[in-house]
């Protein structure tokens, strides 16, 4: 058997600290800053990491003709919605839950399929009946918060 090496482990440990406390520091952060102010900021960050390692490896920022509605249309679903989403779903459940929301995202996707593009119905049932449970145990947390949080600051 391959035995894992010492520099793997601590890439694995070093991954698993940030990814755990991603979370719990995102809830922080959004008590500190607006959600609009907080994803710009990330947004702008990300784009110049991604900038400088482009760079550095040498690669091309240009996207191929006919390319870009499909850019464009993933960009707008995945950094507009699902940034905002996330961060307001930190601001009114607990980020564990939260997380849970946000990672379960691929029933969200079939239940759109099957109800937008006329996807198989089979493949989406069988994903609603298995998160079920996700939503009725965020529901009251939902309702909860609703009478927690001052929903101006959230769009501030």
């Amino acid at each position: 058997m391959d035995r894992v090496s010492p520099k793997v482990l601590a890439l694995l440990a070093l991954l698993t600290l940030v990814w755990g406390t991603n979370w719990p520091m995102f809830k922080i952060a959004l008590t500190e800053l607006p959600v609009l102010t907080f994803r710009s900021i990330t947004m702008l960050t990300a784009f110049a990491v991604l900038t400088a390692i482009l760079m550095v490896r040498g690669e091309s920022f240009a996207v191929p003709k006919g390319k870009w509605p499909a850019l464009i249309a993933a960009s707008a679903m995945n950094i507009l919605v699902w940034n905002i989403a996330t961060s307001l779903a930190v601001l009114y459940i607990p980020s564990g839950h939260a997380s849970v929301l946000a990672y379960t995202m691929p029933l969200w996707v079939a239940l759109l399929g099957f109800a937008v593009f006329g996807q198989r119905r089979e493949c989406a049932r069988r994903q609603a009946v298995a998160h079920r449970e996700v939503l009725n145990r965020r529901a009251a947390d939902v309702a909860r918060a609703g009478v927690e949080r001052d929903p101006q600051r959230a769009v501030a």
